[in-house]
């Protein structure tokens, strides 16, 4: 394989070519409804928009990176033997996406050796793009001379903060703990886990609010939300998003305080993986301190 390819900016255009490729058929599915529902197994809904969008994007990146790994929700693994793998989830929130509720995402992540490395969070309805890079943290010297380039696709480039549509994502300054607002993915299964956790949040910060899919940690990433806690999580859920917290100073783990890699355990009682998002160092350990 070409050294080239693992460039941020020649990863980041195949991702967003792959990402637009099937974004104007999820739009206007969603707009319209004209969509059919299945269920999966475990009971979590599936839509044909679902199918057709990751063979799309699938068939995009395979095309540019024949010989790097992929793992799809919907369709499964390929070269697995690869230290490189695309991780997609092409509607994440798919609830949402059969609701009318514009929070779904389409998230294409970048993993060297199951650390996610790149991402790229797309949001059809939102008309949302939000992008980043870490590969300098793990692919050592040979690729600098291709880290800062800018990105013709208007992604932004290099490596230094994420990007939204182009231009680089402001950071708000964090308020005081006491002033700080956390969000709950999965009030539930906190409750379940952690026994007591919600009260004590809703003590230690100004406000909790519940849900927004994808979208959430997005908003920790701008600061918007200072801390957010998520349960149910699979590799393709978390793997896009790390790069792009990550990117902008955030924290993000699961609730032990492990990185989110490929292999990263799921709770008990079929809680899957837990993700922990602060936009710092002092709010995730804090969070930490209150998940005990």
């Amino acid at each position: 394989m070409s050294q080239d390819t693992l460039h941020s900016p020649t990863l980041l255009r195949g991702a967003e070519r792959a990402f637009r490729a099937a974004e104007g058929a999820i739009l206007t599915a969603f707009r319209t409804g004209d969509f059919t529902v299945s269920w999966k197994p475990d009971g979590s809904p599936v839509t044909n928009i679902d199918q057709a969008a990751e063979a799309v994007i699938r068939g995009v990146l395979e095309a540019q990176f024949p010989d790097y790994g992929f793992f799809g929700e919907e369709s499964g693994t390929a070269r697995t033997d690869s230290p490189y793998c695309w991780i997609v989830d092409p509607i994440d929130g798919t609830k949402s996406f059969i609701s009318g509720l514009p929070t779904f995402a389409t998230l294409i992540g970048f993993a060297v050796e199951g650390i996610p490395r790149l991402g790229l969070a797309g949001f059809p309805a939102l008309g949302r793009c939000f992008t980043a890079s870490r590969l300098e943290d793990g692919l050592g010297d040979g690729l600098e001379d291709g880290l800062g380039e800018g990105l013709e696709d208007g992604l932004g480039g290099g490596t230094a903060g994420a990007f939204e549509n182009g231009a680089p994502l402001a950071l708000r300054n964090p308020p005081p703990l006491n002033e700080s607002v956390a969000l709950l993915g999965n009030p539930m299964a906190l409750e379940r886990l952690r026994p007591g956790a919600s009260e004590k949040l809703r003590q230690a910060f100004a406000m909790l609010r519940y849900g927004a899919d994808t979208l959430a940690p997005i908003l920790v990433a701008q600061g918007s939300l200072q801390v957010v806690l998520e349960a149910d999580y699979d590799y393709y859920d978390y793997a896009a998003l790390v790069p792009i917290v990550e990117a902008q100073g955030g924290i993000i783990t699961d609730w032990h305080g492990n990185p989110l890699t490929a292999t990263t355990p799921p709770e008990p009682d079929g809680a899957g993986v837990t993700v922990l998002a602060a936009v710092n160092e002092e709010l995730h350990h804090k969070a930490l301190e209150l998940l005990r």
